[in-house]
């Protein structure tokens, strides 16, 4: 058909560093209202395997992702 697919998998991510646990849940709790300001034990336990304690002695938030890369490398067949 003219049309040569690629496809590229590349690691990627998203992190942001806080001052502490707390300021790290009160954070990421708001980016999904839930109608309560009350942040769950459960929200606390399945957020805390992607916080980690820094250097700096706070916490950083990582979410490792995975893009897809597609594009297509046209080529016009040799007609003439």
């Amino acid at each position: 058909m003219g049309f040569d697919p690629n496809i590229n998998i590349v690691a990627d991510g998203w992190e942001k560093d806080f001052g502490s646990r707390d300021e790290a849940y009160a954070w990421l709790w708001q980016l999904r209202p839930t109608g309560s300001d009350v942040i769950s034990p459960v929200f606390k336990k399945n957020t805390d395997k992607w916080l980690t304690e820094n250097k700096n002695g706070g916490i950083t938030f990582r979410r490792e992702t995975r893009s897809w890369v597609i594009w297509f490398r046209p080529s016009l067949p040799d007609l003439w």
